[in-house]
């Protein structure tokens, strides 16, 4: 490698020293004197230490360089390095695309016709209860409210309807009552039953429960339901 290196030294040494004396002869001919005031002014000659420099040295910043002859021209090649190369592909392939991270919130899981089976406790004392789906419109649900029995005094079987509104941020449903579709007859029952709603949280196998908002006053507390699983379908 240091043989042939110094082979190419003295090549490019010996080429360079004859353009220059090319240079100085074409600087002295006379054939140019009528023309001698439109030169520009002449300009330092480089010397061979200067122009073989860059042979066999370290490689400047950002690539290496070459010596070319052509003619009685020097050039000095621009040569892109390996790590150049490496930064001009990945800029050319782009910024890496971003996927974005999915932020889905838990939808409800209720579907028209299903039955939700359990119990509310009101002054009548522990009382059946089951929600059935009426209809499912994103989180918008309306759901008929079936009651039926009770241990205490006044038992009485009766539904009405209810709306609410679904909250996938924290899993809540709110229910409101809307109207009786089948009102206990006070009459017979001797009592006078009022509607409801009903608040709580649905838990990922659709469970609901919470308590009865404004139940105070009529001694209502707390209900639970859980899908029915029975294959029995009470409140059709």
């Amino acid at each position: 490698m240091k043989m042939w290196s110094l082979m190419i030294r003295r090549k490019m040494q010996a080429e360079v020293d004859r353009i220059i004396a090319e240079e100085r002869r074409s600087a002295t001919n006379g054939t140019d004197d009528a023309h001698a005031d439109d030169r520009p002014p002449a300009q330092s000659e480089p010397s061979t230490e200067r122009l073989l420099a860059g042979l066999g040295g370290p490689c400047p910043a950002g690539g290496a360089f070459a010596l070319v002859a052509r003619g009685t021209n020097v050039v000095e090649a621009p040569m892109i390095s390996a790590e150049a190369s490496a930064i001009a592909i990945a800029s050319a392939r782009g910024p890496s695309a971003v996927i974005p991270t999915s932020t889905a919130r838990p939808a409800l899981p209720f579907s028209r016709g299903d039955h939700l089976v359990g119990h509310y406790f009101g002054n009548q004392g522990r009382t059946a209860l089951t929600l059935v789906v009426e209809e499912i419109d994103g989180n918008d649900v309306n759901v008929k409210f079936d009651f039926a029995g009770g241990r205490g005094f006044n038992a009485a079987t009766g539904r009405f309807r209810m709306h609410g509104s679904y909250n996938p941020s924290n899993r809540h449903l709110h229910l409101e009552h809307e109207g009786w579709i089948d009102e206990p007859d006070v009459r017979t029952v001797g009592a006078t039953y009022e509607m409801v709603g009903l608040l709580g949280t649905v838990s990922k196998t659709g469970s609901y429960s919470g308590t009865i908002p404004g139940g105070q006053r009529l001694q209502c507390t707390t209900f639970a339901v859980s899908p029915d699983t029975s294959g029995s379908r009470p409140g059709k």
